[in-house]
């Protein structure tokens, strides 16, 4: 088992504590624009999710709404920060509030100029999360997918799901319960700001008891904008 993955597993009925929110500027790694959060208190390496500092593991999938590109994060965005979360589209609690950041953060990068962000959303649940549903999803949330800004990334199969999202990235996810033919998951619930070379600024811990603002997003992301 992977260590991210171990850690994880040990870590997922603890969600609720904040890992990263902005902080004072400043360069203490030689990878990062923004100094190491101050309420941080671990070590990046000692977590079970991409912190500050670390660079963002690699893992490739497909983005079936931007013309089924095969694409390989962070290299794909090399150049660009960007945005990424992980979700599954029929989650009733912290998903939709999450993606609701990122979308929010999106139409106001869109109206100040900004075109050198993105935004990946990486689902888990590649069996119910079919490209079709995927692509009615984004219109139920209005999600600008005409800005070409937004990627919604789907491992291949569930196995390969679990490979990516738990074993590479430290997300722990579980099956809750199913209900007319839905299932649910339980899951950890993490953005994570990631700069133009593809290490990690920002790791936002998120959950129905601490909630991130879009705001924090947006005003961590206009800092990195300014130090680069």
């Amino acid at each position: 088992m992977e260590r991210r993955q171990f850690l994880a597993a040990a870590s997922l009925s603890t969600v609720s504590a904040l890992a990263g929110c902005s902080s004072v500027l400043g360069k203490s790694n030689p990878n990062t624009y923004l100094a190491k959060p101050k309420d941080q208190q671990a070590k990046s390496a000692d977590l079970v999710y991409p912190a500050w500092g670390q660079k963002l593991p690699a893992a490739t999938m497909t983005a079936p709404l931007n013309d089924q590109q095969t694409i390989t994060i962070p290299d794909h965005f090399s150049g660009q920060n960007f945005f990424l979360t992980f979700f599954y589209s029929h989650c009733s609690t912290v998903c939709p509030v999450m993606l609701a950041d990122l979308r929010n953060v999106q139409a106001k990068a869109a109206k100040a100029g900004l075109n050198d962000v993105d935004f990946v959303a990486t689902t888990f649940d590649p069996r119910q999360d079919t490209p079709a549903r995927l692509r009615s999803f984004a219109k139920e949330k209005y999600i600008d997918m005409q800005a070409g800004d937004w990627y919604f990334l789907r491992p291949k199969t569930p196995a390969r799901a679990e490979k990516i999202v738990h074993g590479e990235y430290g997300i722990k996810f579980a099956k809750s319960y199913t209900k007319n033919d839905v299932t649910y998951y339980r899951h950890m619930a993490v953005i994570v700001l990631v700069n133009d070379k593809g290490y990690v600024e920002r790791t936002y811990k998120n959950s129905l008891e601490s909630k991130i603002q879009w705001e924090t997003l947006w005003n961590d992301l206009q800092k990195l904008e300014k130090r680069e």
